[in-house]
C-alpha cells in the first residue's frame, strides 16, 4: 500500500463498521465487560465506530462512564495522532452524554503513545485494525534489529505489519480475535511463513478471509492487494 513515511493509510468509515462486525465487536455483546486493542490508532478512524458501539452497549445494560476505563487501548508512536485521537474522542463521549472530566480521563486512559510492538502487554478480547505498512527496506535499522529481537515471526525481509501481527494474536485469550485490514501477500509468500508456522503451533486460526482487491477502501490510493483477516484463538490447521 501506498503510505506516507508512518507507514499510515487512513480506513474508510464503512470499511472499519465492516472489520468491527466481522471482530463481533458489536453492541448486542457486553462489550462493557471486555477490551478491545486499536495497536496504530491514528487519528481514530476506529475509535470513534468503537466509542459509539461501546456506548451503546453499556447504557443499554445501565453500566456508567465511569466504569469502561479498562473497555479499549489504543496506541501510536506519533504524538500528533495521540492528542488529536484523545481530543476526538473525548468529544464524542461528550456528544453521548459523558461529562467533560470523565470523558477526557476515559480518552487520556484509552489512548497512549507507545510502541504496540515493544510494549508489555495485557490480553485483549479483541484486536483490531489497519497496522502501518512499512516495507522492510524502510523500517529503521534499529527499530528494525529491535522488532526481530522481540517478535519470533519477524525478520529483517518482513514488512512491519508482521510484527504487529503476531503481537496481537499474541495477546489474545481463549475466543479472542484479531481482524486486521492488511496486504495479504503473507498468506502465501516466504517472508509471511514463520507467522503461520507461529498461528499453526499456537492453536490460532483464520476463520475469516475477505479479499478486497481493487476495492476503495481506504483514504490514499494502494498498491498491495489488502484483505480483511480475522484470526481466532480456538485452534484450526493453517498450511505452512
Amino acid at each position: 500500500m501506498t503510505s506516507n513515511h508512518h507507514g499510515v493509510v487512513y480506513t474508510k468509515r464503512w470499511v472499519v463498521d465492516l472489520i468491527l462486525d466481522v471482530a463481533g465487536y458489536v453492541v448486542d455483546r457486553p462489550l462493557f465487560s471486555q477490551c478491545i486493542c486499536e495497536p496504530s490508532c491514528g487519528e481514530g478512524a476506529f475509535l470513534l465506530p468503537i466509542t459509539d458501539r461501546l456506548v451503546s452497549a453499556s447504557k443499554a445494560a445501565h453500566r456508567p462512564f465511569e466504569s469502561l476505563t479498562d473497555c479499549v487501548c489504543a496506541y501510536d508512536t506519533d504524538g500528533g495522532s495521540v492528542a488529536r485521537s484523545r481530543e476526538r474522542v473525548r468529544e464524542r463521549l461528550i456528544q453521548l452524554g459523558c461529562r467533560e472530566e470523565v470523558a477526557k480521563a476515559l480518552s487520556e486512559s484509552w489512548i497512549k503513545e507507545a510502541d504496540f510492538v515493544l510494549e508489555p502487554m495485557r490480553s485483549f478480547d479483541y484486536v483490531v485494525g489497519n497496522p502501518p505498512y512499512v516495507r522492510a527496506v524502510e523500517i529503521d535499522a534499529g527499530a528494525r534489529e529491535e522488532y526481530c529481537r522481540v517478535v519470533s515471526s519477524m525478520t529483517k525481509g518482513c514488512d512491519l505489519f508482521i510484527a504487529f501481527i503476531q503481537k496481537g494474536v499474541d495477546q489474545l485469550p481463549e475466543g479472542g480475535s484479531l481482524t486486521f485490514i492488511c496486504a495479504d501477500r503473507w498468506l502465501q509468500n516466504q517472508y509471511g511463513r514463520l507467522l503461520r508456522r507461529h498461528l499453526v503451533e499456537n492453536d490460532f486460526s483464520i476463520d475469516c478471509l475477505i479479499r478486497m482487491h481493487g476495492v476503495d477502501a481506504f483514504d490514499a490510493e494502494v498498491d498491495a492487494y489488502p484483505a480483511i483477516t480475522r484470526i481466532s484463538k480456538n485452534g484450526g490447521d493453517l498450511l505452512y
